[in-house]
């Protein structure tokens, strides 16, 4: 009797179409994909949260997804609500069910329920925390750093090391989380994106463009980018939607730019390729970024990336697909650019993105890492 396909958990607070909360619900949605696709059965238990909105759809029911993934989205959890709501009850079925549970959080109601059902049915545990122990780590300024700590010495003691492996997006992200998790296995997976088919970029003429892709929020430090601009030519797109008070503060820096700073709210994933094609660079000021993966989706559309240090993303230099500066630097670099030499670093970037940064890459790695943990010859997954 052949063995029967490898069976995967996605345990999240949030997912697709919960696009409000940015880059991990895509990794999420695009490796759940991948997977599905490669033979692999995947479910996954979440919530309808979609920032401060509502999913339609309906709850407590299993949606068909995609090929071989089924998403379960039970009420928006808050607080200790998770084990007052069906969670509990579907996490138990599902978990029963899996032959790996993926967690997708770290400072959220549905951790602590996943430890302890993983532990329970000592099941292997991947967990991804999407950046949140890097911030919690190395964020001047994080909010309530004491319960984190707290919350993290909890995590540790619920923590079956020899069944957890942690999956980080880039070697900062890995060294926060081993300082928060000691003695337990981590690997390095880069988020997937999407490499679309690329039709002939527009000629574009006139002043350079700059698009500045993501969530407004302090830790972005846009700022930084409008501020250099200031004495520039290029035109700025802003694409992004955050808080209004500190977003109508933003609009007051950029009004030395005048008409070149323009701010279109928040896009949707098929209007980012025609947003892409439209610009000759995208920017990344941010603070600090435990990895970005707008920069990876500018590099499959062909864009180059100018990103800040400390940055996931210091390779980029290297493989000549992008820029990578100080703080004190990115005025100053952005004045020698020109749009020849941007077209050069697009056609390396794309390359680059389809060396590293392919959902078929990422998904046959995480295969590997599941198959390790589970025990080869007890599932199988028909690769391509």
């Amino acid at each position: 009797m052949s063995a029967r396909p490898l069976r995967v958990l996605f345990v999240s607070p949030w997912f697709h179409p919960a696009v409000r909360y940015g880059g991990p619900i895509y990794a999420q949605w695009n490796l759940a994909r991948a997977l599905g696709e490669r033979g692999v059965e995947v479910r996954v238990l979440s919530t309808d949260a979609d920032g401060e909105h509502r999913l339609n759809v309906l709850r407590d029911r299993e949606h068909v997804r995609a090929a071989n993934v089924r998403v379960t989205y039970v009420a928006r959890l808050r607080d200790g609500a998770a084990f007052a709501s069906p969670f509990p009850r579907r996490l138990s079925e599902r978990v029963a069910w899996a032959d790996v549970v993926h967690l997708g959080s770290v400072y959220d109601a549905t951790t602590f329920p996943t430890l302890l059902a993983v532990r329970g049915a000592q099941k292997p545990l991947v967990w991804t925390p999407f950046g949140a122990h890097y911030y919690a780590e190395r964020l001047p300024g994080v909010r309530r750093p004491h319960l984190k700590r707290a919350w993290d010495s909890l995590a540790r003691a619920l923590l079956d090391r020899s069944r957890t492996t942690m999956i980080a997006a880039s070697q900062m992200e890995a060294e926060a989380t081993r300082a928060r998790m000691p003695g337990v296995s981590i690997e390095v997976v880069r988020e997937p994106v999407v490499l679309p088919t690329l039709e002939a970029r527009p000629a574009l003429e006139g002043p350079l463009r700059v698009l500045f892709l993501a969530r407004l929020h302090p830790i972005k430090r846009l700022e930084r980018l409008l501020d250099a601009l200031r004495d520039h030519t290029a035109t700025l797109t802003i694409a992004g939607a955050g808080e209004p008070s500190y977003v109508a503060s933003l609009r007051a820096r950029a009004s030395p730019l005048g008409e070149r700073a323009r701010f279109v709210g928040h896009i949707v994933e098929g209007d980012k390729a025609a947003l892409f094609a439209s610009h000759d660079l995208l920017v990344l000021p941010s603070h600090r970024e435990s990895y970005g993966i707008v920069v990876g989706e500018a590099l499959a559309h062909g864009v180059p990336a100018l990103v800040v240090r400390p940055t996931a993303w210091e390779r980029l230099a290297e493989e000549g697909a992008g820029l990578v500066v100080g703080p004190s630097e990115l005025a100053a670099t952005l004045r020698t650019l020109d749009r020849a030499s941007l077209a050069a670093l697009g056609a390396q970037a794309r390359r680059y993105a389809e060396r590293t940064l392919s959902i078929d890459h990422a998904a046959e790695r995480m295969i590997g890492i599941y198959e390790g943990m589970h025990g080869p010859g007890r599932a199988s997954v028909g690769r391509r």
